[in-house]
């Protein structure tokens, strides 16, 4: 599946395949899933970081927000930061 920008959905459908964004308005961390990534052993992880440098994985279960034949779109909520303080998002995504 390509990813090419960010991953965006609309009323439950997705209408575009991409790759992580935050949602800073809203809260939270936007992801895309394949569907099939427990049938290939594929773990996502959702990590945030405020230096780009030491990673943590989110508590929060991410919530299926729209999805399609291919993938879903979830949502994670951002975890609190000192204000001005910068955030980062990412996906690690592992085969065990």
């Amino acid at each position: 599946i390509a990813s090419t920008g960010p991953a965006v959905e609309q009323g439950g459908s997705v209408i575009s395949h991409g790759g992580p964004s935050l949602r800073a308005a809203s809260g939270a961390a936007v992801f895309a899933r394949r569907k099939d990534y427990a049938q290939l052993g594929l773990d996502y992880f959702p990590q945030f970081s405020t230096d780009l440098q030491t990673w943590t994985n989110s508590v929060a279960t991410p919530a299926v927000i729209a999805a399609d034949a291919d993938v879903e779109i979830l949502s994670v909520p951002l975890p609190a930061a000192a204000p001005g303080q910068s955030r980062f998002f990412r996906i690690l995504v592992t085969q065990p």
